[in-house]
């Protein structure tokens, strides 16, 4: 049966990360019809969006979900030797990915059915949902020179994203060998999520940069 984190850090991934280095002093939570934000160009991006945790924004969630995948990543590579921690680490990588492609935990010898540390949206579904936001706007965003390098920030991530979650599944189905190289390679994936890779210009960005970009086209404060 696979273990979890200790249990402060568990507490800390549940609430939503906002400790962690992207996630902190913007997580804009609860904005409903009458917040004035409601109304911004890309608000279900930048601001809120009903179907996601805390009816938080979509590129806050999908950061959140990186960093689950980037921290289970990293605590797998650490266990390298032990095979039921990777295998859990692994489980909850595949779960902040997308939930749909994670493995069918049995419950424990208590009954209890292990929670998850990813918050169930998943970070591809995310990642698609904003794309599709980003298609639909319009006014200043859409005429703006940082559009087309937010959109292949997305699209970096999508494929890492992807990428990592064919290497978990490969593990959990005993595919590939959990061992260092290939936890190595798990962890140069989940990583970037976020951060992107070390490369020059756009080709490299994740979802860090893509925020960065964003903010420049969208200000929060631009309509309060």
């Amino acid at each position: 049966m696979r273990r979890s984190l200790p249990v402060l850090a568990m507490l800390g991934l549940l609430v939503g990360c906002t400790s962690t280095e992207y996630a902190d002093g913007w997580s804009h939570i609860g904005f409903g019809e009458a917040s004035p934000r409601a109304d911004m160009p890309l608000a279900p991006v930048l601001f809120s969006v009903d179907e996601a945790p805390g009816n938080q924004g979509l590129l806050y969630t999908a950061m959140v979900e990186a960093e689950v995948a980037n921290q289970y990543a990293t605590y797998a590579l650490a266990h390298r030797d032990d095979a039921e921690r990777v295998r859990g680490s692994v489980g909850e990588i595949l779960y902040a990915l997308d939930p749909a492609i994670a493995p069918d935990w049995a419950a424990k010898e208590t009954g209890i059915v292990p929670m998850w540390a990813g918050r169930g949206f998943g970070l591809m579904r995310a990642l698609d949902d904003m794309r599709d936001e980003i298609a639909d706007a319009g006014g200043p965003f859409a005429q703006s020179e940082l559009t087309p390098t937010i959109l292949e920030c997305l699209d970096n991530t999508k494929r890492r994203a992807e990428q990592l979650a064919t290497l978990g599944r490969d593990i959990l189905d005993g595919e590939t060998e959990p061992s260092e190289t290939s936890l190595e390679q798990i962890l140069l994936l989940a990583k970037a999520l976020n951060e992107g890779a070390e490369v020059e210009a756009a080709a490299g960005c994740g979802l860090a940069r893509a925020k960065v970009y964003l903010d420049r086209v969208v200000p929060q404060n631009a309509a309060v």
